[in-house]
């Protein structure tokens, strides 16, 4: 056995090397993945999030969206007494509610592009307009924080590139990303 440091420390410690890079590797994927992936969603013009959401809501109502049942009413008054309780921030999409019947039940959801798809479902299911704003307010926040995005990045980042470049280079993936993306999150 050699007398160097180094050698005593591999001698000591077998897989020493490879337990060091698995935690480097975790500590970049828990802290700085995430951070960068903020950086960079902050940094995206309001038009890429724009096309993303678009694109992500034309795929939500080809596979799991409906056009709405609610009536005229109804819409407007969420819509008005939301307006009334928000204010315009600088530097994030506008918002725009949208609502659609769901194939998959209640739901909310914000997209990059500032839209907050709102179902007949949740409306139905809350029956009552501060819970209705409870949820809408939630999906403000995320669109104001560019979760989405952020989720799309980091997703992007460790796997679905492979994925990208398998599929060699197909225009819409970003779109089916957003689009899977939210499908497959949490429920609000």
């Amino acid at each position: 056995m050699s007398d160097h440091p180094a050698a005593r420390v591999r001698a000591a410690q077998p897989g020493g090397a490879q337990a060091t890079l698995v935690a480097v590797l975790a500590l970049g994927y828990l802290y700085l993945l995430p951070l960068a992936a903020e950086v960079v969603a902050r940094s995206l013009p309001i038009s890429v999030e724009q096309r993303i959401g678009d694109g992500a809501l034309d795929f939500l109502d080809d596979h799991i969206l409906l056009p709405t049942q609610l009536p005229a009413a109804r819409r407007t008054a969420i819509t008005t007494r939301f307006r009334a309780l928000t204010a315009e921030v600088e530097g994030v999409p506008h918002y725009e509610i949208v609502f659609r019947k769901s194939r998959i039940g209640p739901n909310a959801l914000a997209l990059p592009s500032g839209q907050i798809v709102l179902t007949d479902e949740i409306v139905t299911l809350l029956d009552d307009d501060d819970a209705v704003m409870g949820v809408l307010a939630h999906e403000l926040g995320h669109v104001h924080r560019r979760h989405l995005m952020r989720r799309l990045i980091q997703s992007s980042a460790i796997g679905d590139g492979l994925v990208r470049r398998c599929l060699g280079g197909d225009r819409q993936y970003p779109h089916r990303a957003a689009g899977h993306e939210i499908f497959t999150r949490r429920r609000t």
